[in-house]
C-alpha cells in the first residue's frame, strides 16, 4: 500500500477529516471493513483517538453504520466509482457529507466535512419561507374599483387606511406614470391589459414596478383587474387587486439564476450557457435578414490538461479550488458580454460574439500568459484552447470546429492553442 502510505504525512495536514478503509471481501454478500489510516481532523470530528481505531473492524467502531453506506464504500473500493452522499449520523448528532475515491483496489478514501450548519440553516430557512408564503398567500394590498370609460381608479377605503395611498387617480395608466407611481416601461404592458378587458377578457393580470405612495421604493407587483357587469344597470365594471409579490420575483429569479449556473464557479453551466449561445446566435440571424451581414463569432474551447491527476493526487476540494480560480481568469480574459461556460468537469466554452482571428489570438494569448495560471502551473496542469472563427446558425456546428481545433493542440504537445479559422457544417 505503498502510494497510500506516501500520501499520510500530506494527508495530516488537512483541514477536512480522511479515513481510509480497506475493505474486504468475505463472500459476494458479506463485506469486512477496516479502519487504515485516520488524520487529525478525523479525530477531532468523532471525537475519537487514531490509537482505538486504527486496524479495527469498522462495525466495531460505529455500531450504527447503515448497510447502505457500506454499499457505497465497497463500490468505491472495487469499482473505483467516486460518490458523494450526505447523511445524518445518530452518534455524532451531527450531518456528515462524505465524498468518497478509490486510492488503491480494495480501499476506498473519505473525506468528511461536517454540514450540520448548512443543513440546520437550510431547514430553519424552509420554516422561515413556508411561513412568509403563508402570509403572502392571505395578503391582498390594494384593492380598487376601475372605471374603463373615464380611466379612473377608486381605491378602497382600507387601502386608504392602511397604505395612505390616494383616493383617486385619473388618466389610467399614464397618470400613474405622471404621480411617479409606476414606471414608465409598463405603459404598454398596462394598456394592452385595459385593451383585453374592453375586448371582453373577464380577467387579466400583469406583473410591474410600481409603488403605492411616492414615499416609498418601487416593488414588484401583480396587478390582477377582473370585469363583471353590475345586474341592475347592465354596466361593465372592473375591480382591481394589487399584490406585492418582491419576495416572489426575487425568489424566481435566483431559481433560474441557480438553473443556469454553476454552483461551483458561478459560470453559465452547460443549459443556460448553451441556451444563451443560440439566443445570440438567433438574434444576429435576425439582424441579417435587414442588414444582409452575418458577423464573425469566435468559440473558444479550453480543457486542464493534467487536472485529473492534479485532482487525484491532492484532493477534490483542491482540485475544486482550481476550477474557481482558472473560471476567474477567464473572466479576467473574455469581455463583459461573452458568454463564459463550464461544460463540466475540467472543460470550459467561451461565446465571443463578433471576433476575427487576430482578436481570437491575442485573448488565447491573454488566458496563456496571465499570472495567475502559475496557480495551476504549480501542480502541473496547464490549459490547452481549440478556437473556431466563423458564423453558423447551430451551437453545435461551432462546437464540433473548436473540438476538432482542440484535437490538433492535444496532437501536438498540449498547453497551447490552434485557431480555425475555415468552419464546416
Amino acid at each position: 500500500m505503498g502510494a497510500i502510505e506516501r500520501g499520510y504525512q500530506y494527508l495530516e495536514s488537512m483541514p477536512v477529516a480522511i479515513a481510509i478503509l480497506k475493505v474486504e471481501k468475505k463472500n459476494q454478500y458479506e463485506k469486512s471493513l477496516s479502519c487504515v489510516y485516520i488524520n487529525h481532523a478525523f479525530e477531532e470530528l468523532e471525537g475519537i483517538a487514531k490509537e482505538k481505531i486504527m486496524g479495527e473492524k469498522f462495525h466495531s467502531i460505529f455500531h450504527n453504520t447503515e448497510e447502505e453506506w457500506i454499499k457505497i464504500y465497497s463500490r468505491t473500493a472495487y469499482d473505483g466509482t467516486p460518490q458523494v452522499l450526505t447523511e445524518y449520523s445518530m452518534e455524532l448528532n451531527k450531518f456528515l457529507e462524505i465524498s468518497t475515491y478509490q486510492p488503491e483496489d480494495g480501499y476506498c478514501a473519505c473525506i468528511i466535512k461536517d454540514r450540520t450548519k448548512e443543513m440546520t440553516m437550510k431547514h430553519n430557512m424552509g420554516v422561515l419561507q413556508k411561513k412568509m408564503d403563508i402570509i403572502i398567500s392571505k395578503t391582498t394590498d390594494v384593492i380598487f374599483d376601475f372605471d374603463l370609460e373615464r380611466n379612473i381608479i377608486t381605491n378602497s377605503e382600507i387601502s386608504i387606511r392602511h397604505f395612505k395611498v390616494k383616493k383617486y387617480v385619473s388618466n389610467v395608466p399614464e397618470g400613474l406614470v405622471k404621480e411617479n407611481l409606476l414606471k414608465e416601461e409598463y405603459l404598454e404592458e398596462f394598456r394592452n391589459l385595459i385593451k383585453d378587458l374592453r375586448q371582453g377578457k373577464e380577467e387579466g393580470s400583469i406583473e410591474i414596478e410600481m409603488r403605492l405612495t411616492e414615499q416609498e421604493e418601487f416593488h414588484w407587483y401583480r396587478l390582477t383587474l377582473c370585469s363583471y357587469y353590475q345586474d341592475f344597470e347592465q354596466q361593465l365594471r372592473v375591480v382591481g387587486f394589487m399584490r406585492n409579490i418582491t419576495d416572489e420575483v426575487i425568489k424566481r429569479r435566483l431559481l433560474e439564476e441557480k438553473a443556469s449556473h454553476d454552483d461551483l464557479t458561478g459560470l453559465y453551466n452547460r443549459y443556460g450557457g448553451i441556451s444563451k449561445i443560440q439566443e445570440i446566435i438567433n438574434q444576429q440571424e435576425e439582424c441579417k435578414r435587414e442588414e444582409e451581414i452575418m458577423p464573425l463569432n469566435a468559440m473558444f474551447l479550453l480543457d486542464l490538461d493534467n487536472f485529473k491527476q492534479a485532482n487525484d493526487q491532492y484532493g477534490h476540494e483542491r482540485g475544486d479550488s482550481l476550477l474557481v480560480h482558472f473560471a476567474n481568469i477567464l473572466r479576467e480574459s473574455f469581455r463583459q458580454n461573452d458568454i463564459i461556460i463550464r461544460l463540466g468537469g475540467d472543460e470550459f466554452i467561451i461565446f465571443a460574439p463578433q471576433v476575427n482571428k487576430e482578436e481570437a489570438n491575442k485573448i488565447c494569448q491573454r488566458v496563456l500568459d496571465n499570472n495567475k495560471m502559475e496557480e495551476l502551473q504549480k501542480l502541473g496542469v496547464s490549459v490547452s484552447v481549440g478556437v473556431v472563427i466563423g458564423n453558423s446558425k447551430q451551437y453545435d456546428t461551432y462546437y464540433r470546429n473548436a473540438d476538432q481545433a482542440m484535437y490538433v493542440v492535444k496532437r501536438k504537445k498540449k498547453n497551447g492553442y490552434y485557431v480555425i479559422e475555415k468552419m464546416e457544417d
